[in-house]
């Protein structure tokens, strides 16, 4: 675990979930404030939900087709994308864009994180590798949306740390792209 490939899946793992849930858990605060309804604004969530789960079979079966770190640098682009959109939404189907690809970019994750654990460091340490993954990816869960929130108690609003969040999800896609797998017995 202690080589290059695994640092950068890791952490921009800790981006990629601090983007997700710095939007996902301000969802409706942040579309009301932009004028949303709240009914509009939490079914927005379920299309999320949809789009997440579409973005399972998506990626799955992409990750069979391409190295699982081209399907990883599209999650990113499509979660950075989405919180683009999210905070320029004016119109429903500004909303609906928004719930769709962030709904994707997150069902893109799951199948895309566990085909990069096996892929680049073999089944053998796939557990430990995984789990280490997740302990990072988790942290950016948790950290995603007390960030967001601390920065609207700070400046009155989400664009700042969403843009933040965007160029950082942005920032990960040449990142992941480049890593290679470490030589055997490396990690």
């Amino acid at each position: 675990m202690g080589t290059l490939a695994f640092w950068i899946i890791a952490l921009t793992s800790m981006v990629y979930g601090a983007s997700l849930t710095a939007a996902l858990q301000n969802q409706v605060s942040i579309l009301t404030e932009q004028g949303f309804t709240a009914t509009n604004a939490v079914a927005a969530i379920g299309i999320v939900g949809i789009g997440s789960a579409v973005g399972k079979l998506i990626f799955g079966y992409l990750c069979d087709r391409i190295n699982p770190k081209y399907a990883a640098a599209i999650s990113y682009a499509l979660t950075a994308s989405s919180l683009i959109i999210m905070i320029q939404a004016r119109s429903m189907a500004h909303l609906w864009l928004f719930a769709v690809i962030h709904g994707l970019g997150h069902g893109g994750w799951a199948p895309n994180l566990a085909m990069l654990a096996a892929s680049y460091f073999g089944l053998k340490q796939y557990g430990t590798v995984l789990g280490a993954i997740h302990l990072l990816y988790m942290t950016g869960l948790a950290i995603g949306p007390m960030v967001a929130g601390f920065a609207y108690d700070q400046t009155g609003s989400y664009h700042l740390v969403l843009t933040v969040f965007a160029i950082l999800c942005f920032g990960s896609i040449p990142l992941i792209a480049v890593i290679r797998k470490p030589k055997i017995g490396s990690d």
